[in-house]
């Protein structure tokens, strides 16, 4: 109960804040932007060519195999226990348990190779692109006279034409 009470006060003083910071840049003729910065840098050019690379991996596309296979098998028994399972003996039912939890254990082994595979390519991409980054969001500050630039997550509202994702995209595929 404390835990949500403090949550909830947490969110009425970030609202507060939010509109105080609001009523300040209006009155300051502030301007604000929001910024996905992922979605900015994996939408690139360069970060898509980099994805096809890594799902063209030997490694990692049979890895992706191994995962869609479990799922499919382990859809397939699920599918077999629901019909047939009322039927079966208790060493069955054993059985089938057993089953399971070793697929659900591989299955969930792949998907963290799969995870860590894409968390080191989003790591390297973000380190590739740091130094065009940099540049083209202080340019883009600079021209559009932006004074408050806020990650998209991190706001509780934002009306579509202060979101420059796209515009980032766009400079970040144009910059050399």
């Amino acid at each position: 109960m404390q835990n949500m009470y403090s949550k909830f006060l947490g969110a009425v003083v970030v609202m507060i804040l939010s509109g105080s910071a609001l009523v300040c840049a209006e009155e300051n003729k502030s301007k604000v932007a929001v910024l996905n910065l992922q979605q900015a840098v994996m939408s690139t050019t360069e970060a898509r060519e980099q994805i096809k690379t890594l799902e063209a991996d030997k490694d990692y596309a049979e890895t992706r195999k191994k995962v869609e296979n479990l799922q499919k098998e382990m859809d397939k028994k699920m599918a077999e226990a629901k019909k047939e399972g009322p039927t079966w003996t208790k060493e069955q039912q054993s059985a089938f348990r057993t089953e399971m939890d070793l697929k659900q254990k591989e299955l969930q082994l792949n998907g963290q190779r799969l995870q860590a595979a894409e968390q080191a390519l989003l790591r390297q991409v973000m380190t590739d692109i740091q130094p065009k980054l940099k540049k083209v969001i202080e340019e883009l500050v600079a021209a559009q006279k932006i004074t408050v630039l806020v990650r998209s997550d991190a706001a509780l509202f934002a009306a579509p034409d202060t979101d420059i994702t796209a515009v980032v995209t766009e400079k970040l595929n144009a910059a050399k």
